[in-house]
């Protein structure tokens, strides 16, 4: 099986027209208030899992329909994609100690609660390093955000 890129585009494929096709996109998304409020685990990565988490999984099953030679983490997971904010990666997946002590020392910040309103397009440059592309905002995008309980 070929591996796939998890990036949207190769940076070079962004151009004015496709980022003007987003923010179209993005315009017609209403903003959302979530809360992060546990933390959630894949092999080898800690993450805090949204609640609602279905307005992300439609943002994503509605991007994945616009452009679909540009699936979810190239198409890795056929199943569906976990919306997920990753706090931390093990240096080996059977490394389970760091997390944990991540996950308790995070447990105590919780629950955060948030508002969606934007969508930032990342790209990964030659240093590896993931940095902001582009901004879209989400319909909504003036409203306040949630004040923490």
């Amino acid at each position: 099986m070929e591996r796939r890129s998890s990036a949207f585009r190769d940076p070079a494929r962004i151009d004015a027209a496709l980022l003007a096709e987003l923010a179209a996109f993005f315009a017609q998304v209403p903003a959302w208030d979530f809360t992060l409020a546990e933390t959630a685990r894949f092999p080898g990565v800690l993450y805090l899992a949204p609640q609602p988490a279905l307005p992300f999984q439609r943002l994503i099953t509605g991007l994945a329909a616009r452009y679909p030679d540009a699936p979810p983490y190239g198409g890795a997971f056929p199943g569906g994609v976990v919306p997920h904010c990753t706090v931390a990666h093990a240096a080996h997946v059977t490394e389970i100690t760091p997390l944990d002590a991540v996950a308790s020392a995070v447990a105590a910040s919780l629950p955060i609660p948030a508002r969606a309103h934007k969508a930032w397009l990342m790209t990964k440059g030659a240093s590896c390093r993931w940095g902001q592309a582009a901004r879209s905002a989400l319909a909504g995008d003036g409203s306040p955000r949630p004040a923490a309980p």
